[in-house]
């Protein structure tokens, strides 16, 4: 398992999640705060939620994938060729919307 491949996909699902939560919050769907709505208003729903980032975050750090978004392979890269590959690319994004999709599931926060 590499760690810093788990350290790296859970931090892009947690942006996600709280990207998820801006959003709500600008349409002035929730109120509160973001402690109060990964923590204080539903805390088994946001158990949940992160259980599931920490479980995919595992997953894709134990297999191959975490070949593609290995944190050192992606820093060499890009400071070797200004570039970085576009397989990661889409498993960075497809991390920011795995976070967004399982938070817009799973945690309603306070409603209006």
């Amino acid at each position: 398992m590499n760690i810093l491949s788990f350290l790296l996909v859970f931090f892009l699902m947690l942006i996600g999640a709280i990207a998820h939560w801006v959003k709500k919050k600008h349409r002035k769907e929730i109120e509160g705060t973001l402690v109060d709505y990964f923590f204080a208003d539903y805390p088994g729903r946001s158990a949940s939620v992160l259980s599931i980032f920490v479980v995919t975050a595992a997953t894709a750090s134990a297999t191959d994938a975490s070949a593609i978004v290995d944190p050192v392979m992606l820093w060499h890269e890009l400071a070797t060729t200004y570039n970085i590959p576009t397989i990661s690319m889409f498993a960075i994004g497809g991390a920011l919307q795995s976070g967004w999709s399982f938070d817009s599931a799973i945690n309603k926060g306070t409603s209006k």
